[in-house]
């Protein structure tokens, strides 16, 4: 069956007729070395790793085809203080010579070059015996450089310590983000200009955030989650992308309703209709985009309970400060139900649940246990946004994914924990071809659909 003749068809119908083209796809660059703008011939690829789960800010390659002249006597001499500018443009101008498109976006980043780390001048191994025009005129080099955003390359570098009294959870993420991020010696344009946090439930002020000093401020705010109290119940998330912070739990995709984001995937079989132009249509607060490329499903949930357990047990520490014993009879008795805390998450479907000893035997912090159990309640599912434009998703992004089951529309939510960027130079030749932008979106799903 045709899958426009299917539920969906009107959904898809929909996307394709609304237009909306994958935003600005041509890439070229320009790299800074010594104090001199270089033009590059060709991007050939740019890849973006976004992982919300380990990381606070995205990793970022290039991959460059430069005239091997200029790579030995411009570029290489100053490889421990290379800056890489990416221009974006409309895909209409991929033909138009290097150097002379009318670029849209801009943004610059520190470069470290990965696959070349030697010394020309020094070895002497025949590179240098031509001139840099000889060499231009003979022969492309392909270089690697890896990207850094300049606020958090300073950002890497604070530290943070000290003893916060009576104050808000997230007044002291938003004062450790962006007051160290804010101290950076930057221009205006590469500072953050903000934080979205996802409200925490519990937002009554603590008496105090013990937090040693000179903790890397990138490991502080997962160190009050982790030692002082907790945040969210489903995980910790914060992450610097298109200058801002993003602060959200990490697995809670339950949230989609009320998001004031929202990502709807409708998944077409692979292979269905492969490279379609317009994939995506913005609507309000809505996103709605068509998975093209081949969908990946793993739900580990019941082989993760067996080993670390679908439940956990451990003593309230705050129980101790309210009459942890009962005083009769000259005998002092410890009351376990009363101070253990003893949940579980989801049930496996044999009926034999595997309560664990929490790691931490005495503790009064839930919400850490309770994220721990999060982590291992969801499936995870890949999907491919082929013609994507990635500049509309943001991290933790409330996800609703539509797909046919038995002939019927089927719906199961989840969050984005991830993704992977790829802008590709394809085609024959340098000169006939164009950028082509995929997009792998890693997802954290609910196990049933709604």
């Amino acid at each position: 069956m045709d899958i426009l003749d299917t539920p969906l068809g009107d959904e898809i119908t929909r996307v394709i007729n609304a237009a909306q083209p994958p935003g600005l796809t041509y890439t070229d660059a320009v790299i800074l070395a010594g104090g001199e703008e270089l033009e590059v011939y060709k991007v050939l690829n740019l890849d973006e790793v976004c992982d919300y789960r380990n990381q606070y800010a995205p990793e970022l390659s290039i991959v460059l085809l430069v005239p091997a002249g200029t790579f030995a006597y411009r570029i290489q001499p100053h490889r421990n203080n290379l800056e890489v500018t990416i221009r974006a443009a409309p895909s209409t101008q991929s033909a138009v010579a290097p150097g002379q498109a009318e670029h849209k976006e801009f943004e610059t980043f520190r470069a470290i070059l990965q696959d070349d780390t030697s010394d020309a001048t020094l070895e002497n191994n025949g590179q240098r015996t031509y001139d840099e025009m000889t060499l231009n005129m003979s022969d492309f080099r392909t270089i690697k450089l890896q990207l850094f955003s300049k606020a958090m390359e300073e950002f890497n570098m604070r530290s943070f310590g000290g003893c916060p009294r009576r104050t808000k959870i997230t007044d002291l993420v938003k004062i450790i983000l962006m007051g160290e991020s804010n101290r950076a010696t930057l221009e205006n344009a590469y500072m953050p200009k903000g934080i979205d946090m996802v409200p925490p439930l519990d937002v009554v002020p603590r008496e105090h955030y013990p937090i040693p000093h000179g903790m890397p401020s990138t490991d502080a705010v997962g160190f009050l989650h982790k030692e002082c109290g907790g945040i969210y119940s489903a995980g910790l998330s914060y992450f610097f992308q298109r200058d801002y912070w993003h602060v959200f739990p990490t697995y809670d995709n339950t949230r989609f309703e009320q998001a004031s984001r929202q990502l709807v995937i409708v998944q077409i079989p692979g292979a269905k209709m492969p490279s379609l132009e317009y994939t995506y249509l913005q609507k309000g607060k809505c996103l709605t985009i068509l998975a093209t490329g081949d969908t990946i499903f793993d739900d580990p949930t019941d082989s993760r309970a067996m080993v670390e357990g679908n439940g956990v047990r451990f003593t309230d520490a705050a129980g101790f400060f309210d009459e942890p014993v009962v005083a009769e009879g000259n005998r002092a008795t410890f009351a376990r139900a009363s101070k253990n805390s003893e949940y579980v998450g989801t049930r496996r479907a044999t009926g034999l649940n595997n309560v664990v000893q929490s790691d931490r035997r005495i503790t009064a912090n839930k919400l850490y246990e309770a994220s721990k159990l999060a982590a291992r309640n969801g499936a995870h599912i890949q999907v491919m946004w082929e013609n994507a434009n990635p500049a509309l998703l943001y991290p933790g992004m409330q996800v609703k994914i539509m797909y046919m089951r038995n002939g019927t529309v089927a719906t199961r939510y989840a969050c984005l924990i991830g993704m992977h960027t790829s802008t590709a130079w394809t085609g024959k030749g340098l000169l006939a071809g164009k950028h082509v932008r995929t997009v792998a979106l890693n997802l954290f799903a609910q196990l049933k659909d709604a």
